[in-house]
């Protein structure tokens, strides 16, 4: 991997600033701990002390401490916070994604990843080249649920990343990483049944590794609508597997063009199809 994605959720945190009774302090103590990198430890240590006091402040540290072993580094987390939650069930689950495409390596969670501000509500992440961290993060954001509700009256929960353009493209030049070609999806992995969430998410990383662009579609909607989606996107084919289709232990690739559908046994099968197809990116 050439990158890192610091992970974090900041559910779990507000769980634990509840448990220790800081939650009336959580804005200022967000502050502090997204500045942890730039300040170092002790002067993390001073300022939260003086926010909630030294025992407080301790184990606030030992919360946001990090490590290299995800599940050991959830495992503590959640203790801290005092048990399991949604919110934790939440990060495994991503962690389950990510071994699914093949980048697990590449998942760091990361308990003092705050990213400051108080409107996130849930997940929150930063992004790293590995090459040059000093750069700081090239991508980052997260989840909040009641942010729309500034503009309007609906509640809309959401997702919402940046990504700095002009950092990214200085740092892959210098990389000598701006070279090579790109080309637009064509493969959809359709979002049938939340079960085999990962079955998809490992079809689409097999199909990119041997060099055909794809992807899944992020939620689980009607068939008719993922259809029309794929169509959209100009995408040539549309891959199905839904609870028929595992029960028969198959893959259904459809030619978006003569809307003809073929059976497959595997996904390395597909591959090879579409690779004798000259379906490479």
């Amino acid at each position: 991997s050439d990158s890192t994605i610091h992970l974090n959720n900041r559910g779990i945190f507000n769980r634990f600033l509840t448990r220790v009774g800081a939650a009336e302090k959580s804005v200022e103590i967000l502050r502090v701990v997204d500045k942890l990198s730039k300040i170092g430890v002790e002067e993390t240590r001073l300022q939260l002390a003086a926010l909630t006091g030294e025992s407080t402040a301790d184990e606030m540290l030992e919360y946001i401490s990090g490590g290299s072993d995800f599940g050991a580094t959830l495992d503590r987390i959640v203790r801290l916070a005092g048990g399991s939650n949604p919110d934790s069930d939440r990060l495994s689950q991503i962690r389950d994604m990510a071994e699914a495409c093949g980048i697990a390596d590449a998942l760091v969670l990361a308990p003092s990843i705050t990213r400051g501000l108080d409107y996130y509500t849930g997940v929150v992440f930063e992004t790293f080249l590995d090459a040059m961290p000093e750069i700081g993060s090239v991508c980052s954001g997260g989840r909040y649920n009641d942010l729309a509700s500034l503009y309007t009256n609906q509640k809309m929960p959401g997702v919402g990343a940046s990504v700095g353009i002009d950092r990214l493209l200085a740092a892959l030049e210098a990389l000598g990483k701006t070279s090579g070609t790109t080309g637009s999806t064509r493969v959809v992995v359709l979002n049938l049944d939340d079960d085999i969430g990962t079955e998809y998410q490992a079809a689409a990383a097999a199909l990119r590794a041997a060099g055909i662009a794809a992807e899944v579609f992020p939620e689980r909607r009607k068939l008719g609508q993922q259809f029309s989606y794929a169509e959209k996107k100009g995408a040539a084919w549309a891959l199905v597997r839904g609870a028929d289709e595992k029960q028969k232990g198959v893959w259904v690739l459809r030619d978006m063009a003569t809307r003809a559908d073929t059976e497959y046994a595997s996904v390395h099968e597909i591959v090879e199809a579409l690779i004798s197809d000259g379906a490479r990116a």
